[in-house]
C-alpha cells in the first residue's frame, strides 16, 4: 500500500505541477479582459446572435458575460427573472445560446493552455475545434428554439447598456490577480483529488469498473485498446485526461486522432451522469424546482447530442493522416 501511495502522489504531483501554473495564467487572463471597458463593449458582436434567437435586449449583455465570466452570466439571469424582466421560456433559450460564448470562455481560458502544452499544437487545434463546434451547435439549438417560441422583436439599439467603469490600470491587474487566484483555488479544490483518485485508480487497477464502460465505446468506436485508459480519465476528468493524452502521443501509443476521438468519448460519458451530480443540483439552486429540472434536462440533451455529432464527424475524418 505504501509503494501505491507514493506513485499515484508521485504521479499526481508531477501533472498538478504542470497544469496549475497553465490554469492560472488562463484565468488569469480572461479576468483582465472582464475588467477591461473596451473588451466587454464586445457585447456588440454577439447582438447579431441575441437577435436571432429573438431574445430581449439583455440577451446581448448576458452572451458577452458568458465570454468573460459565466458565473456572473448566470447571476444576471437570475437578477433579471426575479425583477420579472424575462420570461422562464427566454432563461431557457438564453443557456442554450450561450454554449458558444461559454464554451470560448471555457476553451481560451481553462483547457486551451493545458491543451497547447499537453497535446502539442496540431492535437490542440482539432480538439479546441471539437469543443467549439459542441458550444456552436448548442448555440443553433437555440436559436432554432427562439424562432419557434418567440415573435420577432425590433431590432435591438445596443449591444452593452451595463454602465462600465473605467479603472487605473494597476487595479486591473491587481484585481485579476485575487480572482485569478480565486478561480483557480475552486478548480484546485476539485483537480487535485481527481488526479489523485485517477492514479490510485490506475496503479490498483481498480479503474476497471470505468473502463468496462469504456471498453464498449472503445470497440464501437474502433479506437485501440489504450484508448480505453483515455477514454476513462476523460469521463472523470477533461483537463487530468489531457495530461494522459498527452503521455500516450509522446509514446506514439494513440495517433493525435485517436486521442482526440478518446477525449470527446470520455466528454460523452461525463456528460451521462453529470445532469444529476452537477448540471440538475446547480440550475434547481439558482432558479427553483421547476425551471431549474427543465433547464438541466434541455442542456443536458442539448450537450450530449452536440457531442454525439462531433464524434461522428471525427469518425468520418479518420481516414485523414493526422
Amino acid at each position: 500500500m505504501a509503494e501505491l501511495l507514493k506513485m499515484t502522489l508521485e504521479d499526481s504531483a508531477r501533472l498538478f505541477c504542470k497544469l496549475v501554473p497553465l490554469l492560472f495564467l488562463g484565468l488569469y487572463v480572461a479576468e483582465i479582459a472582464y475588467r477591461i471597458p473596451a473588451v466587454r463593449k464586445l457585447g456588440n458582436m454577439m447582438r447579431p446572435i441575441s437577435s436571432m434567437a429573438r431574445l430581449p435586449e439583455y440577451g446581448s449583455v448576458y452572451l458577452t458575460l458568458c465570454l468573460l465570466n459565466p458565473a456572473a452570466a448566470t447571476m444576471s439571469l437570475v437578477d433579471l427573472r426575479k425583477r420579472g424582466a424575462i420570461s422562464d421560456e427566454v432563461v431557457i433559450v438564453s443557456s442554450l445560446v450561450s454554449g458558444f460564448p461559454v464554451m470560448i470562455y471555457f476553451t481560451f481560458f481553462a483547457i486551451g493552455p493545458v491543451a497547447l502544452a499537453m497535446l502539442g499544437l496540431q492535437v490542440s487545434m482539432l480538439y479546441i475545434l471539437c469543443l467549439l463546434s459542441c458550444g456552436l451547435f448548442q448555440t443553433l439549438m437555440g436559436i432554432a428554439t427562439g424562432i419557434l417560441l418567440f415573435e420577432r422583436i425590433q431590432p435591438q439599439k445596443s449591444g452593452v447598456n451595463e454602465q462600465v467603469k473605467y479603472l487605473p490600470i494597476w487595479r486591473i491587474v491587481k484585481g485579476a490577480f485575487y480572482g485569478a487566484i480565486k478561480n483557480l483555488r475552486r478548480i484546485i479544490y476539485v483537480l487535485a483529488p481527481i488526479l489523485f483518485i485517477v492514479f490510485f485508480l490506475t496503479h490498483s487497477g481498480m479503474m476497471a469498473w470505468l473502463e468496462k464502460i469504456a471498453q464498449p465505446v472503445a470497440t464501437f468506436l474502433h479506437l485501440p485498446a489504450p484508448s480505453i485508459e483515455l477514454i476513462s480519465t476523460s469521463a472523470m476528468n477533461l483537463i487530468a485526461a489531457c495530461g494522459i493524452g498527452g503521455i500516450l502521443l509522446s509514446r506514439g501509443i494513440l495517433r493525435p486522432v485517436e486521442v482526440v476521438i478518446s477525449l470527446m468519448a470520455g466528454a460523452f460519458i461525463y456528460n451521462l451522469g453529470e445532469i444529476l451530480h452537477t448540471t440538475m443540483p446547480y440550475n434547481v439552486s439558482f432558479f427553483g424546482l421547476k425551471l431549474g429540472a427543465k433547464m438541466a434536462i434541455t442542456i443536458w440533451l442539448a450537450i450530449g447530442a452536440s457531442q454525439a455529432l462531433v464524434i461522428v464527424i471525427l469518425i468520418g475524418l479518420r481516414g485523414i493522416a493526422l
